[in-house]
């Protein structure tokens, strides 16, 4: 497997994590 689609899969992945922390802080600050 190419290093560039490893480092591609976890990006997306704390992406994804990122995205929705931000939502459950957005959520929890209203």
């Amino acid at each position: 497997m190419p290093l560039f689609s490893v480092l591609n899969h976890i990006s997306s992945g704390y992406a994804t994590v990122a995205g929705i922390s931000f939502q459950d802080t957005s959520s929890m600050s209203k």
